[in-house]
């Protein structure tokens, strides 16, 4: 995370207010992912995308639950990422028609490790105790999703090299 500037959330408002923004934003984009998926007609990998889809759904209702419990304005819709999307977001440009469930499965892990470091440097750099005990919990609970990312990983063996050579690719026509 070099060149980013420290994370220093102070209330647990603010806290929750950004990981339910991480987890809904995740979700809302492994959708995305799976409806590209669809159009190419690639299942398997469009069924694994709805399935982390759903994990983070239920994420962000569980972060949603929180803020209501404890009284919260509901979050605006909108974040200022340190990076151009939230740290559990797949960038669109990352997705490939002829992508393998491994390869879902590799971004998924890269999103899965973001969201853990994100949580993690909240907990070491912020002033307040409650806010640093959550945000450790936060990172805990996303260190559990690398973990299963890896577990699901070895069920799917890794695409030969050539894997994305396409003699007739798609074609565009107007």
């Amino acid at each position: 995370m070099a060149n980013e500037k420290k994370i220093d959330f102070n209330d647990t408002h603010e806290l929750l207010s950004y990981a339910y923004a991480l987890e809904r934003e995740a979700g809302e984009r492994y959708s995305e992912l799976a409806d590209t998926m669809d159009t190419h007609n690639v299942d398997d990998v469009a069924g694994l995308f709805r399935k982390l889809a759903d994990i983070e759904g239920k994420h962000a209702q569980k972060i949603k639950d929180m803020l209501i419990e404890r009284g919260y304005d509901m979050p605006p819709m909108e974040y200022l990422w340190e990076m151009p999307e939230g740290p559990e977001t797949t960038p669109m440009d990352q997705l490939h028609y002829m992508m393998a469930p491994y390869h879902a499965l590799v971004l998924a892990l890269h999103n899965e490790q973001r969201a853990a470091d994100y949580f993690s440097e909240i907990a070491e750099n912020s002033s307040n105790e409650q806010v640093r005990v959550m945000a450790q919990e936060m990172a805990e609970e996303e260190c559990e999703h690398v973990q299963w990312v890896k577990d699901w990983i070895e069920k799917y063996p890794e695409p030969e090299e050539g894997w994305d050579d396409d003699l007739d690719p798609p074609a565009v026509q107007d």
